[in-house]
């Protein structure tokens, strides 16, 4: 919910299109999304995987959004990645950022995953993550590719 932000201030020459759940939960997230100039989003069914797969690779070939996700699904459990990235990223060859932020004081909602929103004034710590591509890994297999997709985002989380 609050990548465009940061993605405003930090790279504000591209266009983000964040894969949102098609669900009550989604829908304020979605607002917040597409109330940035940059922000674009994409309303996916949680029982629409395959779907949301094919508009995932549709953005990423066509190359104009960059598309942003989190990984563990509309519906978790919480930290372990569904295989609809490591699929795309091994299809596409696209490059992986991983993308996690840290507030020293936020709420939390009781949801699923947690989802946290920071207090005002308090300290925000962004953290991008080493790129990882496939592009050239044509022997790679998608657990595999999940597991340094996981490994890699997890490394975000340390800081």
């Amino acid at each position: 919910a609050l990548a465009p932000f940061f993605l405003t201030r930090f790279a504000p020459d591209f266009i983000y299109t964040a894969f949102i759940s098609n669900s009550r939960d989604g829908e304020f997230i979605s607002q917040l999304v597409e109330s940035y100039s940059i922000g674009r989003t994409i309303r996916v069914p949680h029982n629409a995987r395959h779907e949301a797969l094919r508009q995932f690779i549709r953005v990423v070939n066509e190359g104009k959004e960059i598309p942003i996700i989190t990984p563990d699904g509309p519906r978790g459990p919480c930290y372990q990645m569904k295989p609809g990235l490591p699929l795309a990223a091994l299809a596409t060859g696209a490059m992986i950022i991983p993308f996690n932020w840290t507030a020293s004081r936020f709420w939390q909602l009781k949801t699923w995953d947690g989802l946290q929103f920071p207090k005002p004034f308090s300290r925000i710590s962004v953290v991008l993550g080493a790129p990882t591509c496939f592009a050239n890994s044509p022997l790679l297999k998608m657990e595999q590719a999940k597991e340094l997709l996981e490994t890699a985002l997890n490394a975000t989380s340390h800081y």
